[in-house]
């Protein structure tokens, strides 16, 4: 009965963990720094260029002097976004 109890537990995370994956996701957003999409995680879309976004990664090492709007995959449209600037080099 333990085994049946923890087999069920197992499938639950793995579904929750699933779900959260997912809505981390940006479907059709690639990096412009490493080039890798979709973007996963936080998102930050230059607010120079509306078709230049970096992964997390990617802005906290990119030198520029520049502001973002920091996108996360879940928020909706119409949410007003936080715009963050790059205090690196």
């Amino acid at each position: 009965m333990e085994e049946i109890k923890n087999s069920s537990l197992v499938k639950s995370l793995a579904e929750s963990e699933s779900d959260i994956l997912r809505e981390s996701i940006h479907e059709g957003h690639i990096c412009d720094g490493c080039e890798i999409g979709p973007i996963i995680g936080t998102r930050y879309n230059s607010m120079v260029d509306s078709n230049y976004d970096l992964c997390g990664p990617c802005f906290t090492k990119t030198p520029t002097q520049h502001s973002y709007c920091k996108i996360e995959a879940n928020d909706l449209p119409d949410k007003k976004k936080e715009v963050v600037k790059a205090t690196h080099h």
